[in-house]
């Protein structure tokens, strides 16, 4: 009687993270969390144009690049983390949680620490190949100073941000992007009152991400009471940590070269004058996926936990995930479908949108079975399974860019549109089936 009344206090314990209410209401937060900055955006870049100038303008770009893809250098780990913390609450085993987070951000901070350095070493070289004018140089290179020193706190902070979403503390990490958005976006602006250096625009940004680092560490002393009471690393979690983290990595840098390696095939073939035929549709539909990546946010750490814990909760997650990704994206990818020759006239031009109206309505239904595929992916990672994806990225890589060639100086952009379609298509159907079996075996054995 005590061991069934065990487990079932366990289950609940466990549970309790992925009530279907918390996650639809975590699933809101983390959509207005990814949303807000695109629509601040879009208010105050053209202001900072104006005001910064196109030459400064376009070299604080870069750095919010550099920033964006900060990510890649932490090896995976942040989501590594995520999985192994998720999977922890889900069988409730927290005793050595403390450990194993601090076991985590150490390793971590390896790499962080070692891109600071060559960053800092490589900026005056950075700068020449950027070649930036005489006039902005020096600003320039107390930017990328600034920027190399705020690197190991960008990846701080994604691993931290990871364990807060292990908890569904959506809220809070909601909360914790508004000084990034504020130091991001309306600060720079606010500082043109003043001064339209650079540099001085930079330092508050990597100042805001520095003091957000220090808010993250007080949010999970808040959730993990005992959190700054054991600082002490526990070494047999390092090779799992690694072993995940490494795969994803693989994902994370075949990832961005699988969705902009068509640009470049392209511009090499056709010629880069037609570039932006293909690219703007692209990137304007593809904006899409901000409601599916903020709700996979949410249910990547509610599969990991529910995938050890509840199998059978963990499938019918998976399904609603579908279910709600699909309902979520098919209005808006229907709107593209139907309108995308009048809307691209009306916005651009009726000869640009007579050349690209066909590549817009192909990218549309690749995004929907993009963010659709999302779902299965998460599953498969949370499964631990990050070895999975990562050798699907790295075999897909020669054989989309082989079809590429092949297909581009016969069908022009609708091909290369109708390719990178079938791709997400064919990996979509593949890590459902993966997926399923994954999810079948953890029924019957698990």
């Amino acid at each position: 009687m005590s061991t069934d009344t065990n487990q079932i206090s366990k289950e609940n314990q466990g549970s309790k993270y992925t009530k279907k209410s918390l996650l639809l209401k975590n699933s809101v937060w983390s959509l207005l969390a990814q949303g807000l900055p695109l629509i601040i955006a879009l208010f105050t870049v053209p202001v900072m144009i104006k005001g910064y100038g196109v030459e400064r303008f376009g070299i604080l770009s870069i750095m919010w690049i550099i920033i964006g893809y900060s990510s890649v250098f932490d090896l995976g780990l942040g989501r590594a983390l995520t999985q192994m913390v998720s999977r922890k609450l889900g069988n409730n085993d927290t005793d050595d949680l403390s450990q194993v987070i601090w076991t985590a951000l150490a390793i971590i901070s390896m790499p962080g620490i070692a891109m600071s350095l060559i960053l800092f070493a490589f900026t005056p070289y950075i700068v020449s190949l950027l070649k930036v004018p005489e006039m902005y140089k020096t600003e320039t290179l107390n930017s990328m100073y600034l920027l190399a020193i705020s690197l190991p706190f960008l990846i701080w902070i994604i691993s931290m941000k990871g364990i807060l979403e292990s908890y569904q503390k959506f809220v809070i990490i909601s909360i914790m992007r508004l000084p990034v958005i504020l130091c991001n976006y309306l600060a720079p602006v606010l500082l043109l009152t003043f001064t339209q250096r650079l540099d001085i625009a930079v330092f508050v940004i990597v100042a805001g991400r520095i003091l957000t680092t220090f808010a993250y560490f007080y949010a999970i002393s808040g959730v993990i009471p005992d959190f700054f009471n054991k600082i002490k690393f526990k070494t047999e979690c390092i090779k799992p940590l690694l072993n995940f983290g490494g795969w994803i990595t693989v994902s994370n840098v075949t990832g961005p070269l699988l969705l902009y390696i068509d640009r470049f095939i392209i511009a090499f073939v056709l010629s880069a004058t037609v570039v932006a035929y293909y690219t703007t549709p692209f990137d304007i539909v593809t904006k899409l996926w901000i409601a599916p990546t903020a709700i996979m946010n949410v249910i990547f750490p509610a599969l990991t936990s529910e995938i050890h814990n509840d199998k059978k909760r963990a499938k019918k997650l998976y399904y609603e995930s579908i279910k709600y990704n699909f309902l979520i994206m098919i209005l808006p990818v229907l709107i593209c479908i139907i309108f995308a020759k009048s809307a691209l006239a009306l916005w651009i031009g009726a000869d640009f949108a007579e050349k690209s109206y066909l590549v817009c309505q192909i990218i549309a239904v690749g995004t929907l079975i993009n963010g659709i595929k999302h779902v299965s992916i998460s599953l498969i990672q949370a499964s631990g399974r990050s070895d999975i994806t990562g050798w699907m990225s790295l075999v897909q890589l020669p054989i989309y860019l082989f079809v590429l060639i092949i297909v581009i100086s016969k069908f022009g952009l609708p091909g290369v549109a109708f390719i990178w379609c079938v791709r997400n298509l064919i990996t979509g159907i593949v890590t459902h089936i993966i997926s399923l079996k994954i999810l079948d075996d953890k029924v019957q054995h698990g």
